[in-house]
């Protein structure tokens, strides 16, 4: 028997034949353990503004021009499907989402604020701000709970508050809903709070310094068959002053007391067919027994192009409870208004006019030194196409002794796809018989948008203001606009 036998060549390995039995397996495998890949997207833009123009102050009995040369960026970020794709088939329970989004503005100075003997603090703003910077996440736990933590806004009833807290929402049944939060108040005052949420009236001393709790609950029923329903109410509270003395505290010991609690309701009712649809807000000072806004209003749907509404509201200023502003006589107003709405051509025309009675309640100590009514009427027209958008504006208000008419007209036209001009003119006239004196004001601005790359804009505006109070008030705006999306 002749016997057989191998030979490898040195240097040269031997190559065997692939197993397909191995090969199987791992497909098998791979497709019993197979999940989708996770990602998350994100978006960044970047916004520099640059300003050029003079400020009128008055120091003593002269006037002097502070110049303004102010820069300010802008750096925003938005992190979003952390949990996923965030789509889900039509008719599905929503997906749990989490996501991340912050804005950071700095803002300085080059102008020449700082040549008086007295610095003027009101424009002295060169800090770093955090306008927003929140962690949210919806439709958790199969749809029961929404929260938000971190800088986070409160507009009830256009009341603008802003606290750095938690927020959690939870969301029930028959679209109930019931949601709280808890936090601190943002103030001026505070490392890296911008300049707008300045406490009005306060002692600005130290005590703007100490940290102030704010606390709210609110609940209701959101858009239930056209029925939508909220209560909430708001608490803020903040540390005494060194030097007051309370009767529960002994002698030199802080305290704290409430600064502000309100209550606030809304709600709004879309009859059917009849596209009625009446809508009634009101909030509610604790602290000074009043009704600091109410709001009442009828919408009526005529046909497809034309809307009715009439108004009833009721105003009165609100300061936190250590602003001195409390002390002062505060006139409240009621007004009066209706309003009609017309749309043409599709849609691309519309046309919009408004009046109303107003009528102010002064303090007893001024009698009838002041009138008491003021008209308003306005008339508005706004087009809108692919390329050309336009806006003309009318209006009227006498009243309070003084009596104020002008216009405003608008136009943007886009050239090509990475171009557009634009234009504003604009005529005010004022007479306060108080002074027996009256001023005209003519406006212009000129400028463009100009489209450099996708998502990179670069927007100049020239604009001067022209009247017998100043012979030009010149001003010049720059913005370089980056938004990144990939």
């Amino acid at each position: 028997m002749r016997r057989t036998e191998s030979y490898t060549a040195p240097g040269v390995s031997r190559r065997k034949r692939p197993d397909i039995r191995l090969i199987a397996a791992g497909v098998l495998l791979s497709l019993l353990v197979h999940r989708p890949a996770g990602a998350y997207d994100f978006e960044v833009s970047a916004r520099t503004e640059g300003h050029g123009y003079q400020l009128r102050r008055y120091e003593g009995n002269s006037i002097a021009f502070l110049n303004r040369r102010r820069i300010t960026q802008y750096l925003g970020v938005r992190i979003f499907n952390l949990l996923g794709d965030g789509h889900q088939p039509r008719g599905a329970t929503p997906p749990p989402l989490l996501y991340l989004h912050g804005l950071m503005r700095f803002d300085t100075d080059f102008g020449g604020y700082v040549q008086p003997s007295v610095p003027v603090r009101e424009i002295e703003n060169n800090q770093f701000d955090l306008m927003l910077g929140a962690l949210e996440g919806r439709n958790l736990l199969r749809g029961w709970l929404d929260f938000t933590l971190g800088r986070q806004y409160d507009g009830e009833l256009l009341d603008f508050f802003a606290f750095d807290g938690l927020r959690v929402r939870l969301c029930l049944p028959k679209r109930l809903f019931i949601e709280s939060f808890f936090g601190a108040q943002v103030d001026r005052e505070h490392p890296f709070s911008a300049a707008v949420f300045e406490t009005d009236g306060t002692s600005g001393d130290a005590s703007d310094d100490a940290i102030a709790p704010t606390f709210g609950l609110a609940g209701g029923v959101e858009d239930l068959a056209g029925f939508a329903l909220r209560v909430a109410y708001r608490g803020t509270a903040s540390k005494a002053p060194a030097g007051l003395v309370s009767e529960t505290a002994t002698e030199g010991e802080p305290f704290w007391g409430i600064d502000q609690e309100l209550v606030f309701v809304s709600l709004s009712y879309r009859v059917p067919v009849l596209e009625t649809q009446p809508l009634f807000g009101m909030r509610y000072n604790i602290l000074t027994d009043s009704f600091d806004d109410v709001q009442v209003g009828l919408s009526q749907r005529v046909g497809e192009h034309q809307n009715v509404r009439l108004e009833l509201l009721r105003s009165r200023p609100h300061f936190d409870g250590d602003s001195i502003f409390n002390l002062f006589a505060v006139e409240p107003w009621t007004e009066v208004a209706g309003s009609y709405a017309l749309r043409l051509l599709g849609r691309r025309l519309e046309l919009t006019a408004r009046c109303g009675y107003r009528r102010f309640f002064h303090d007893e100590e001024e009698g009838d030194s002041a009138e008491p009514d003021a008209i308003s009427a306005g008339l508005g027209a706004r087009w809108r196409s692919p390329r050309l958008a336009a806006d003309l504006d009318l209006h009227y208000v006498g009243g309070l002794g003084t009596t104020t008419a002008g216009g405003d007209a608008f136009g943007q036209w886009t050239v090509v796809r990475w171009l557009a001009l634009e234009g504003r003119v604009s005529l005010i006239a004022s007479d306060d018989s108080a002074y027996s004196d009256d001023v005209t004001n003519f406006g212009l601005q000129v400028g463009g948008q100009l489209r450099l790359f996708r998502g990179v804009k670069i927007h100049v505006l020239l604009e001067d203001n022209i009247s017998r109070l100043q012979r030009s008030a010149l001003r010049l705006l720059g913005v370089l606009d980056l938004e990144f999306a990939p």
